[in-house]
């Protein structure tokens, strides 16, 4: 029982005191053998693609500051000026979408349920080895840390330990806002039969990203029925996409991307009633 709460709490990045029911099911699944599949080279590597893509048409470093819509069509004003399109898609963290200026506001109950959203506190671990080690997954239950190996893009296991955290709790117990020591060495002890280089270790941490806030969104006992429908749902010409948007396969980066060719038939669906 200690080892599933452990799992529950670790994945979901919120006490079990505050989670649905529902999120007992999903940590079920996940203790059972499938493979886990990952992007070569890391997930950047969508992104970047699709802004090859796309070319001069991706700004950087030009964040939105607000977001306005009339008959019109939709304003975005940045630091550099106003862009205005016919619609607009916001693929942004539920975090930041909650500061993010509306005008009009959304209505009501649209903000109600990103209010009821809850926002996940998960960290991760990087370290190096010194010498090859075998697949392999050990958790550890009072840390609510779990570790693993894994194989790279050319099928060989990558020379790395890889750690996965979660709870404001268990983030704060890591010490994970004073850099990576603590839970590094709590790795090393959960893994002695590893070669490790604690010295080395990399650090990543979303709830102190100002452009995060969060790892990614969690079902909540204060969840209301409709939820995730009224999440995915537009707001006049503005379009909502990113993991929290995607219904069961919220949480998980399969659901950002199936918010954006959702958010994607949407947009084009709403030009072509508009000939």
């Amino acid at each position: 029982m200690a080892a599933y709460l452990a799992r529950m709490e670790t994945t979901a990045g919120i006490s079990a005191d505050r989670l649905a029911a529902a999120v007992a099911q999903d940590t079920t699944a996940g203790f059972g053998w499938r493979p886990s599949w990952r992007v070569a080279g890391g997930n950047q590597q969508v992104a970047a693609g699709l802004a090859r893509r796309l070319g001069p048409a991706v700004r950087l470093a030009s964040p939105v500051r607000a977001v306005q819509q009339d008959h019109r069509g939709v304003h975005l004003s940045t630091a550099g000026g106003t862009v205005t399109g016919d619609a607009a898609v916001i693929a942004i963290p539920m975090a930041v979408l909650r500061r993010l200026l509306i005008v009009p506001p959304v209505p009501g109950r649209q903000r109600a349920a990103w209010d009821r959203s809850g926002l996940a506190h998960n960290a991760k671990l990087h370290m190096p080895l010194t010498r090859a080690a075998p697949p392999s997954a050990v958790q550890s239950v009072p840390g609510r840390f779990w570790t693993w190996t894994a194989a790279d893009m050319t099928g060989q296991i990558q020379p790395v330990l890889h750690a996965f955290a979660g709870t404001e709790q268990g983030l704060a117990a890591l010490a994970v806002s004073g850099g990576p020591a603590t839970w590094a060495a709590q790795a090393v002890a959960l893994r002695p039969e590893l070669d490790t280089d604690p010295a080395r270790a990399v650090l990543t941490t979303w709830n102190d990203d100002p452009w995060a806030g969060e790892s990614y969104s969690a079902d909540l006992v204060t969840a209301a029925p409709g939820d995730p429908e009224i999440l995915a749902a537009p707001a006049g010409r503005i379009h909502f996409a990113g993991e929290h948007t995607a219904g069961p396969w919220a949480g998980l980066m399969e659901g950002a991307l199936r918010s954006g060719q959702r958010v994607a038939s949407e947009v084009l669906a709403g030009q072509h009633d508009a000939r």
